[in-house]
């Protein structure tokens, strides 16, 4: 009997890369082995867990028809709420590493649901998770093992590990606060209502985020599920325009202020200004050799709101516009006067890794919270802000609508000329 070998040629295929989607990385095969090593218990799940729940997570692609997930880790720990605590992260100063490490522990458990139409008792286990006040423990069924994979984008905290929920069960009871149950169980209190009254109370932006989501404000025939990405920007807009009708009504600062301050790679000068209320976002995202500025063009976004606010989407600087005008207005409602705002926002190479908007929200209320700098004249702030910039202000000012209203005011045509230039 004749035997014929058969020679093989083994191919080791790469792994992709979670933070990039190359296969085969090198850059970030450092960050992969710390990810992958915060997800060890993921790995030791087959397809049944206990877990603490977090919060909902619902998608935006192909909407209606999006995915609904749970966030939870894959055990029980009485800490998981500090997976999705944006002031905690602030006021700890975790660093990106810090951050994505306790997200990479989260699985999202998800089933496909119909956001103008859902069924079944998965929604109402998500609205539970939504109001509880602390996490509860939660029984979870999935169809087959999950595999490690984890989401980044602009917008919200990345996304833990994706897995098809087969059946969810909480397994104890579950505390609402009763200020938030009475709001939830008003069907004639209009969605922007709420939202103010429950901030007002002192509700965290957080949680009003995850109950506008899972459809439990507003008028009982009106309420809908929101993809989390839009009850971000949502809650930023409803909250932001109450407060601004406010300001709107108070004294004129009598100076120029600006505060100042750098968190996981964001840079952030804000001026306020003694005039009538005015909003502007710039921001510039700089590339990694940022100092050789021949190489480049160096482009800033920016988006305005003039007094009475604005009826189109701030389709340049998206939800960071909204994000920044509420600390602002979150600001001068508390000193109790008026003011225009103008925000650069300096995006480093050393925010290798987009975390979500959240950043900006509590890293310009860190800076309102501290001394400001005081100043006679626009020129004498600005000269100051320059002087912190990593790019000079001669590519911010061109594209400053505020700014070129208060130089047309003021008569300063040589302003930016002089100094900028």
């Amino acid at each position: 009997m004749n035997l014929t070998f058969h020679l093989c040629t083994v191919v080791m295929v790469e792994p992709i890369c979670l933070i990039c989607r190359k296969r085969g990385c090198k850059e970030h095969k450092w960050l992969m082995n710390r990810l992958i090593k915060a997800a060890n218990p993921i790995e030791k799940i087959k397809t049944d867990f206990f877990g603490s729940s977090v919060t909902p997570f619902i998608g935006r692609f192909n909407y209606p028809n999006v995915s609904m997930g749970i966030l939870a880790p894959a055990e029980i720990d009485k800490t998981a709420w500090q997976t999705d605590s944006p002031k905690l992260w602030f006021k700890e100063k975790f660093n990106i590493l810090q951050i994505v490490e306790k997200r990479t522990g989260l699985i999202n458990p998800k089933i496909q649901i119909n956001v103008k139409n859902p069924k079944g008792n998965f929604i109402e286990i998500a609205q539970e998770v939504a109001m509880a006040k602390r996490t509860p423990d939660t029984e979870f069924s999935l169809k087959k093992k999950p595999n490690l994979n984890i989401l980044f984008n602009r917008y919200n905290a990345p996304v833990g590990t994706p897995a098809e929920l087969k059946k969810v069960e909480i397994t104890e009871n579950v505390h609402i606060p009763t200020n938030l149950e009475k709001t939830v169980d008003d069907y004639d209190l209009k969605a922007v209502e709420g939202v103010f009254k429950l901030y007002k109370e002192g509700i965290d932006i957080n949680k009003l985020m995850r109950i506008l989501s899972v459809g439990l404000l507003g008028i009982k025939t009106q309420r809908r599920m929101v993809p989390t990405r839009f009850s971000i920007t949502a809650i930023d807009d409803i909250i932001g325009k109450k407060l601004r009708e406010q300001v709107r009504r108070y004294q004129k600062l009598e100076e120029f202020l600006v505060f100042h301050t750098t968190y996981i790679g964001n840079h952030y000068e804000i001026l306020f200004i003694p005039d009538t209320y005015e909003y502007e976002l710039t921001e510039l995202w700089l590339p990694k050799n940022f100092h050789k500025i021949g190489k480049y063009k160096l482009n800033a976004f920016s988006d305005y709101e003039p007094y009475w606010g604005r009826s189109k989407y701030a389709e340049h600087t998206a939800g960071a516009f909204y994000t920044g005008r509420l600390s602002c207005l979150e600001y001068l409602n508390r000193i109790k006067r008026q003011g225009s705002i103008l925000i650069f926002r300096e995006i480093l190479p050393s925010y290798f890794l987009p975390l979500g908007i959240w950043q900006m929200r509590e890293t310009c209320r860190g800076a309102l919270k501290t001394k400001p700098e005081r100043f006679s004249s626009m020129q004498e702030s600005l000269n100051k802000i320059n002087s912190r910039m990593h790019i000079s202000l001669t590519h911010w000012i061109k594209k400053s609508k505020l700014l070129e209203n208060k130089k047309t005011q003021t008569k300063l045509t040589s302003f930016t000329k002089s100094n900028y230039s």
